[in-house]
Parts: C-alpha cells; sequence; structure tokens
C-alpha cells in the first residue's frame, strides 16, 4: 500500500526491509519473472514526497517492474469507513462510477459507485494529482519495457533509474507541448466525474454512458500511458534524450552513445514517425556500436565496450505498420457506436512495445560482440581480467 512507515503503522501494514525486498526481486529475476507493486494514493500520513520516493525506491530495485497505484477507497464496514479515522486525518472522499459497470437494465439505467478519498490533511487534492501523473509516466516508460534500452543504459553508468524519472517529473513544465497537453487531459479526466452523492454519479453516467463505452470519455492511466506514445512519439522520445543529457555527463563518449541509442531506437519505432509517409519495408542502418547485442546480453555492460562499425536491418512487420486509430481501438477507445470493432489476438492491446520493427545484425567489427558469441561475457571478462 505505502513505502511510508508511518503510513503502515497507521494503517496496520507492513512490508519487506528494502533488502529484503531487493533480495526477493533479483530472486525473480534470476526465473525471468517480472514484478509488479501495488500502491494506494492518498493514505495517512503519506505525502506528494514519502509517495514519490516509495515509487522511486521501487523503480530503482533495477528490475522488469511496473507499478499499479491505485486510489484510496472508502469501503463499507472497515476500519478507515468508520468517521473517527475519516475526521482524523481529514481525509476528504467524493463519490464516482465503478469500473465501468453501467448500462440499462428493466429500462432503468444501473450504475455501480465507489467512495474514493481525493486529499488528506497531510496531501491536497492538487498533489494527489501530481502524484497520479508520475505514476501514469512512469507507467508509460514500464508497462512491458517499450524503451529498455534506455534504463539498461542507466544501470551501465550506475545511475540511479529513478534520477530520470524525478526530472521528468519536475520539469515537465519544460516538456514539449503536446506532453504538457496530454498531462492536463490526464488530470481533468481524473476529476471529471466525481460528485458528492451517488445520485449525482447516475445522472452524470446516464448521460454520457455512450462517451464512457465508446472510449471517448474515461480511460484513467490506461489511456494517456498509452497517448503519450500514440499521439506524441517523437516528442516523447526528444524529452527522454533531452533528459537523459540534461542527468549525465557532458563527455564526447557519453553523447555518442546517447545519439546511437537515439538513433537505434527511433529507427526500432520509424512506423510511428509521420502517420501516412510510406516506409520502406527494411531499412539498413549503419551504428557506431552493436547497440543491439550490448542490449540483449544478460550481464549489464558498459555500451562503450561494444564500440565497433555495425550494420543493422530493421525489418517491418505486421504491427509495427499499424496506424493509430488501430492502437487506439485495441485498448477500446476511440470507438464508433454501431461499429464491428472485434479485433484477432494479435491486436490485443497494442503497447508500443509491440510495434517495434525486427533488427537483425548484417555485420559487426565489434571485438566484444565477437568474443561474446564464443563465450559467455564473464567468461571473456575474467580471462581478460587474468590476463
Amino acid at each position: 500500500q505505502s513505502m511510508n512507515q508511518e503510513t503502515l503503522k497507521l494503517i496496520k501494514r507492513d512490508n519487506l526491509t528494502n533488502e529484503q525486498y531487493i533480495e526477493f526481486v533479483k530472486e525473480l529475476e534470476k526465473r525471468g519473472k517480472s514484478i509488479g507493486g501495488e500502491t494506494i494514493i492518498p493514505l495517512p500520513n503519506e505525502t506528494k514526497e514519502t509517495f514519490m520516493a516509495g515509487l522511486n525506491q521501487l523503480l530503482d530495485a533495477a528490475t522488469p517492474q511496473r507499478f499499479a497505484v491505485f486510489q484510496t477507497l472508502i469501503l463499507s464496514n472497515s476500519e478507515m469507513g468508520e468517521g473517527k479515522s475519516i475526521q482524523e486525518y481529514d481525509m476528504k472522499k467524493k463519490y464516482r462510477q465503478h469500473w465501468g459497470f453501467m448500462g440499462y437494465i428493466h429500462g432503468k439505467f444501473v450504475c455501480e459507485t465507489e467512495r474514493v478519498v481525493i486529499s488528506t490533511s497531510t496531501m491536497s487534492t492538487e498533489e494527489v494529482c501530481e502524484g497520479l501523473v508520475y505514476s501514469m509516466l512512469l507507467d508509460a516508460l514500464l508497462r512491458f519495457e517499450p524503451v529498455a534500452e534506455i534504463f539498461r543504459y542507466l544501470d551501465s553508468k550506475a545511475v540511479q533509474r529513478s534520477k530520470l524519472t524525478t526530472y521528468m517529473a519536475d520539469s515537465l513544465d519544460k516538456a514539449p507541448p503536446g506532453i504538457i497537453r496530454c498531462v492536463e487531459e490526464f488530470k481533468s479526466s481524473f476529476l471529471d466525474g466525481m460528485f458528492d452523492s451517488e445520485e449525482e454519479v447516475i445522472q452524470y453516467m446516464e448521460k454520457y454512458c455512450d462517451d464512457y463505452k465508446l472510449g471517448n470519455k474515461g480511460g484513467g492511466n490506461l489511456k494517456f500511458s498509452n497517448k503519450l506514445w500514440i499521439e506524441y512519439f517523437e516528442s516523447m522520445m526528444d524529452w527522454l534524450f533531452s533528459c537523459l543529457q540534461n542527468i549525465l555527463d557532458n563527455s564526447k563518449e557519453t553523447q555518442e552513445e546517447l545519439q546511437a541509442l537515439k538513433s537505434y531506437l527511433l529507427t526500432v519505432f520509424i512506423d510511428r514517425k509521420d502517420e501516412g509517409a510510406a516506409k520502406p519495408p527494411v531499412i539498413t542502418k549503419v551504428f557506431g556500436f552493436d547497440v543491439k547485442t550490448w542490449a540483449e546480453i544478460k550481464d549489464v555492460v558498459p555500451l562503450n565496450k561494444f564500440r565497433g562499425k555495425t550494420s543493422y536491418a530493421f525489418k517491418q512487420t505486421e504491427l509495427s505498420k499499424v496506424d493509430k486509430i488501430t492502437q487506439w481501438k485495441s485498448f477500446g477507445f476511440k470507438r464508433k457506436k454501431g461499429e464491428n470493432y472485434s479485433l484477432s489476438p494479435l491486436y490485443t492491446r497494442l503497447y508500443l512495445v509491440k510495434l517495434r520493427r525486427i533488427v537483425e545484425t548484417v555485420s559487426s567489427e565489434c571485438q566484444t560482440s565477437m568474443m561474446y558469441e564464443k563465450n559467455s561475457y564473464r567468461e571473456w571478462m575474467g580471462k581478460l581480467t587474468l590476463n
């Protein structure tokens, strides 16, 4: 629920210690498993700072993962549902629809509702929104690891992953206009549809029932974390690498590595750029590093160890060339009334990671890659050390 010890005491919960958690996720990683943390916002004695620090603590465990963040619910017959807790922590609550459970039964509109907390004595509504924006941004970057190479690069530089994401959150006002607009829409969508009574929720949802069913309203984290990529792919990539440059050293080596990484990722996702412009089914490109092998080996190694002229063929796939509206409809958004939108399993939830081109190595002069083909990298490094 939280990583804040004071909050955990108040809600009578406990976590693994940080050391136990890191040991746990490393063991899962060995088994090829990923991990997902679930937190709740806002809880008693939690502040925006402690909430974001908690997410950063999980993020810096440096293992494939994503975080699900839920808004605090006031449940009937629970300790927190009693008036004493609500008053003690100054919990302000609202009613809203519950998970889209709504429709007409025997001609009467029915909508399930829930009571949610929008602020406490230690976290204002605006701060709750900011915490949720941060979790949405993390979701865009972490869910199925669409840009795993970026986090591997940070790991190889011994730079905490949260240094990048915190910098992005702190400099949102300097982000490209489309990113800022998406964030503001996310905040508005979060607050939209919250009322002081169940009756108001039901009236509102009956009025906008079709808009929610077709995915024109609502959508929450799923909608906006994907919108950052679907509508603003190039802006996201430019912003990401601009933030990377600001948190890393300005050496020639680092700048060359970042340039190679950005060029590699932009080519992997080239079909996301300039929709409508025809893209060659195969693009051959030469890099100064063997980025592909570096990104795929198990050991996290500095990219400069893979310096060497390397040529790749970036091959278009059935999914890499899908258009934006197909992507949106795969998530249940931007659909039209009466439209038959059943999709094959291949087209279910087209996250960015599914839209990568296949990359094949054409040739490489990288000595590390050549040695890696003969021995495991760890064995090879051991030989270098002995020599």
